[in-house]
């Protein structure tokens, strides 16, 4: 009797104007793993608009799916990647024991990964990779959450510390062709204190223009929030309707036993 294999895919909210085909996609591409190994499609697990971050059991298709493999009634869950299923490696370890112990495969298809395997390094290799992927998950949302905090005018940095009379003397002094130390010295020399009462530096003075130039880059962005944010809410692709209503007609749920 052939394995009755889980085709799972999903596309996150991010992902809301290509879903449709990306969940094709990742479909397609299991079917074509799931067929040379001559096993059957049990089921189609879709999720759609569920983040990389919501954990497998709390995921519709995926729950549903793992309820099936832990009660038999399929054998394998196929995915296309790993961040398909998670961007952590806790997760991963977690489904990884699942598959060993409810003797279920783990087929992930771009990474080469088949589990369970004869050799105990394939599932250290698993793990490894998830390694990798959750650090890059991780670098990238926060890259994404600093280019959004920049966008709308959110100042990064230490806070404001100098008085508006020191930040506009440096200014000045600054555009005038003076160094920094040439700064710092006038003014110490006018008796004008740091906002912790000691001498000016060139490291002082080097720190408060580079507030300077935050506070002038968040205003700047600020002023264009509404028009960024517009660019952002991108219009489906001509024809997105009718691909959505033939992908719903071939799966009409998110989780499909056939």
């Amino acid at each position: 009797m052939s394995v009755g294999a889980i085709a799972y895919a999903r596309a996150s909210r991010e992902e809301l104007v290509g879903d449709v085909l990306m969940l094709a996609a990742q479909y397609d591409t299991l079917a074509a793993a799931v067929a040379e190994r001559g096993w059957r499609i049990h089921a189609a697990a879709l999720d759609r608009r569920i983040d990389g971050s919501v954990v497998p059991d709390e995921r519709p298709a995926l729950g549903a799916a793992l309820v099936d493999l832990a009660g038999g009634d399929a054998g394998a869950l196929v995915v296309a990647r790993l961040d398909r299923v998670s961007h952590s490696v806790r997760v991963w370890a977690d489904l990884v024991e699942r598959s060993y112990r409810q003797r279920w495969v783990i087929v992930v298809v771009e990474e080469g990964f088949e589990l369970p395997s004869d050799s105990g390094e394939t599932a250290a290799a698993l793990l490894a990779e998830a390694a990798r992927v959750e650090h890059r998950w991780r670098s990238t949302r926060a890259r994404a959450g600093i280019a959004a905090a920049q966008a709308g005018g959110t100042r990064l940095g230490r806070p404001v510390e100098h008085s508006a009379e020191a930040r506009r003397l440096v200014g000045e002094l600054r555009t005038a062709g003076k160094t920094f130390q040439q700064i710092a010295d006038h003014l110490t020399a006018e008796g004008i204190e740091t906002p912790r009462g000691g001498r000016w530096h060139r490291s002082t003075i080097y720190k408060l223009l580079r507030s300077a130039r935050l506070d002038e880059e968040a205003a700047a962005s600020g002023t264009s929030e509404e028009a960024e944010a517009a660019q952002t809410i991108a219009a489906p692709p001509e024809g997105q309707a009718e691909l959505a209503a033939a992908f719903d007609r071939r799966f009409p749920g998110s989780y499909n036993p056939s």
